[in-house]
């Protein structure tokens, strides 16, 4: 189980957190440097999900872009980070 904090505070073994820091170290950023982790995904109900499916066995698996890398998180807390790709789009004339 992952330790308590309060609303809109992170401990170093969140969801979150390890989010940011992954980000950061992939793209050699500070963590400061990067975009509010909000303007791409609540963070306090990405944590809520992931802790309420750590006990229930549940193949909870979210994704999400964020700083340019596509962010996946697995109901038992693993985060893969990979570089966004960018979808082209075309439109009929």
């Amino acid at each position: 189980m992952r330790s308590s904090t309060t609303p809109g505070e992170s401990s170093p073994d969140t969801v979150t957190c390890t989010i940011v820091q992954r980000v950061a170290a992939t793209t050699g950023r500070s963590i400061y440097q990067l975009p509010p982790l909000y303007d791409a995904i609540d963070p306090d109900a990405l944590e809520a999900l992931v802790d309420s499916s750590d006990s229930g066995g549940t193949s909870l698996s979210i994704a999400f872009d964020y700083a340019g890398h596509r962010v996946t998180v697995s109901a038992d807390g693993t985060v893969r980070i990979r570089t966004a790709e960018r979808q082209s789009t075309t439109s009929a004339l």
